[in-house]
């Protein structure tokens, strides 16, 4: 599974979990976990994109990212991303 939330990442700005379950075609709990686990690895980034929370305007009812939406948390406006961001190992000398 990680090879293909490599592909999915890699191909677009970035992605949330309910995209990325979408794509994938898999349980929630599974992708939710293997994201989890690349994000620990540094493979993953987790980012807020402000620019979606901001613009929303239809309501968490119908938003087809409510549940990725931070409004609903009461956290900080915005959809919750994830981002391929793998780190480059350092060359140690």
């Amino acid at each position: 599974m990680f090879s293909e939330i490599k592909t999915v990442l890699q191909g677009r700005d970035g992605a949330t979990l309910d995209q990325l379950v979408f794509e994938l075609g898999a349980p929630r709990d599974s992708v939710a976990a293997a994201v989890s686990i690349l994000v620990e690895r540094g493979r993953v980034s987790r980012v807020i994109n402000l620019e979606s929370g901001a613009t929303c305007n239809s309501g968490c009812k119908s938003c087809p990212l409510a549940g990725a939406c931070s409004l609903l948390h009461e956290e900080q406006p915005g959809v919750e991303m994830f981002v391929w961001t793998r780190r480059e190992r350092e060359v140690v000398r």
